[in-house]
């Protein structure tokens, strides 16, 4: 009691978070900079270009009709565009068998640089297989020409006869149907159905079903309806554009707003477009035309003005990453950061639903994607971020207004021993026992009445604490928790109202949200119960504390995260990305998403470049050289007998 110490901690930090100590050293991928790509040489890229080169690569892009637009030399190169197509099947003025001709061989025989008009052919592999398929579609593909008025058409099966462009051209089918007169499709039995019945609109809608199709009909001539080809039909069926996503597609709501963007009745936002695309593309399937990985962000690469070059060895995130970084997606990827996944465990990277159920158009990133990884991870820059302490409970430092009564408090608690001892002595010298007996009462009182003393010291109201964030495992209810940090339970603490999808909160009487103990809800209870028994690569639940804003908040993720990463805002709240981190790949892994106060931005340091993934592979585990999952062995994990 007569020391001057007091119970409280030290301020760290100069009054800030714990930072986070992490930065990425290594090389991406692909660099947004080019400058920053390990094969970048400064003489080669500023060297001036062989005039004679530059006319040579000039006249070859003539010659194959192609444009290199926005074309650069970075990490990220942007493919070129289609202006015509390389090959159209001219039909025969007599009767006779279509001629597949090369185009520009056809412009040098008219003696003209008009490119013929000519009508887009779509089908699916599943209808047509087969030298005897192919004849009759290539009959219905001649009778659509001849009806729509045309001298050729375009057909995936026979335009793309060279082996060594094939492959970059199925990615730029987009521009051949763009400038196409119109779109005509044509429909059968399933190859391996032959047998059952179908309806027209059946079969239409087996066609909708795989994912290149979706641009073939959204890219379609503006204000023309489609016409469809049904084998073994006399007649064909006209369907009006608006019409079209009823009738063929089975997500029509989400299909009608894409093809009315298109038809330039309703104009979506580049991210309304993207999430729209992205939404419809993810119910589709390749069927029997899959290309690469990445081929469902190459079949969106088709809706997009700048198109980055096809590489075989990308993954599908890669090639969606790519994609964003080349278009103004209105940072589309920044915003996936900071989704907080409905399902954690199943749900995919290119989802968009969100916990919360906000938008990504709700959401307004901190953050900026420097470059694509590895491993399908991505090199991020400019988040705020602050370490969590899962050690052990610490002394927190705090503000408390300082009045006439702890002044008196503790004048009486400092000078109460010295006071004590004084009267011992003065006891010992003759003719002083009254006096020593009134300064012996007098030390006994605040002695005796230390308890409250203390009490009025440390209690009251918090102006200001020590920023810090707690972790650890589990539940507690909230006074055990405030106990183990102040000392003692003074109502300081309260649970977050809206910081994770666990959180819960009601309106006291004078009409302000206020958060309640989770477990008060039943279902949020069970899964406490379910959690002190998961298994290994399961759910699991912690509690955050926070020491700034006097908040705790109950979350469930699979592992422990050592780092709170404030990387956007959405609804006047903070998205907290909670990271483990993977010391082998230097990587960090989303774990789950919280809500923090905007305050807290004030209160940490940025982070700079730092590798992030986002959802962490479970590692091969071993155990005597047995290869893990093995019932018995994830028993033993666990710690079963």
């Amino acid at each position: 009691m007569p020391l001057p110490t007091g119970a409280k901690g030290q301020i760290r930090n100069h009054g800030y978070y714990d930072g986070f100590p992490y930065r990425y050293w290594g090389y991406a991928k692909y660099w947004r900079n080019s400058r920053e790509d390990r094969f970048f040489h400064v003489t080669d890229r500023d060297a001036p270009r062989n005039n004679t080169h530059q006319e040579a690569k000039d006249q070859e892009i003539e010659l194959e009709g192609t444009v290199p637009y926005d074309q650069d030399d970075g990490t990220n190169p942007v493919a070129e565009r289609l202006l015509r197509p390389r090959h159209l099947c001219f039909l025969n003025e007599s009767g006779g068998p279509t001629r597949l001709m090369n185009v520009n061989d056809w412009l040098r025989e008219h003696q003209t640089s008009n490119p013929p008009d000519y009508l887009f052919v779509a089908y699916t592999s599943e209808q047509f297989r087969g030298d005897k398929d192919f004849a009759a579609l290539t009959r219905l593909a001649e009778k659509a020409a001849r009806d729509a008025g045309v001298s050729a058409y375009w057909i995936s099966c026979s335009c793309m006869p060279d082996e060594n462009e094939i492959e970059q051209d199925v990615y730029r089918i987009s521009d051949v149907i763009r400038g196409s007169r119109g779109l005509a499709i044509i429909v059968g039995h399933p190859v391996d159905r032959r047998k059952e019945e179908f309806s027209p609109q059946q079969l239409l809608a087996q066609w909708g079903l795989r994912m290149w199709t979706l641009p073939e009909a959204l890219l379609s001539p503006r204000g023309n309806s489609i016409r469809v080809y049904i084998r073994g039909a006399n007649e064909p069926w006209d369907i009006q554009k608006s019409n079209f996503p009823q009738i063929a597609w089975h997500d029509a709501p989400w299909t009608r707003q894409l093809m009315d963007h298109y038809e330039g009745s309703l104009i979506l936002s580049n991210l309304e477009l993207v999430v729209l695309a992205l939404r419809c593309l993810s119910h589709r399937d390749f069927g029997r035309t899959s290309y690469s990985q990445g081929d469902l962000s190459y079949v969106l690469m088709g809706l997009q003005r700048r198109r980055p070059r096809t590489n075989r060895d990308d993954s599908a995130f890669q090639a969606f990453a790519r994609l964003s970084l080349a278009n103004d997606s209105n940072m589309l990827l920044e915003r996936l950061v900071c989704i907080q996944p409905k399902d954690p465990l199943n749900q995919s990277w290119l989802s968009t639903d969100d916990a919360w159920d906000a938008q990504l158009w709700d959401i307004y990133p901190h953050i900026q994607v420097a470059g694509v990884g590895a491993d399908d991870t991505v090199i991020l820059d400019g988040a705020f971020g602050a370490s969590i302490r899962w050690k052990s409970f610490a002394p927190v430092a705090y503000l408390v207004r300082v009045t006439w009564k702890r002044k008196l408090a503790r004048l009486l608690v400092r000078s109460s021993t010295l006071i004590f001892l004084i009267a011992l002595v003065l006891f010992a010298i003759p003719g002083l026992a009254a006096g020593a007996a009134v300064l012996l009462v007098i030390s006994l009182i605040p002695i005796f009445a230390s308890p409250y003393l203390v009490r009025v010291l440390y209690s009251g109201k918090l102006w200001g604490a020590q920023p810090w964030f707690f972790g650890f495992e589990g539940y507690l209810d909230i006074e055990t928790i405030e106990a183990k940090i102040f000392g003692t339970s003074l109502g300081r603490l309260t649970w977050s109202p809206s910081g994770s999808p666990l959180s819960r909160h009601v309106a006291n009487e004078y009409g302000e949200c206020i958060g309640i103990d989770p477990t008060s809800d039943e279902g949020v209870r069970e899964q406490v119960a379910r959690a002190r028994h998961s298994r290994y690569g399961e759910e699991k639940v912690f509690t955050l504390v926070d020491t700034y804003t006097s908040t705790v908040t109950l979350f469930s993720s699979v592992r422990p995260p050592i780092a709170m990463l404030l990387c956007a805002s959405e609804g006047g709240m903070q998205r907290a990305v909670m990271c483990s981190y993977d010391a082998r790949t230097q990587t960090l892994y989303r774990e789950t998403v919280l809500r923090m106060e905007t305050g807290h931005l004030q209160k940490m340091f940025r982070v700079g470049r730092f590798r992030f993934g986002f959802r962490r592979p479970m590692p091969q585990v071993r155990l005597h050289g047995a290869s893990l999952p093995n019932e018995a062995e994830m028993s033993y994990l666990n710690g079963e007998p």
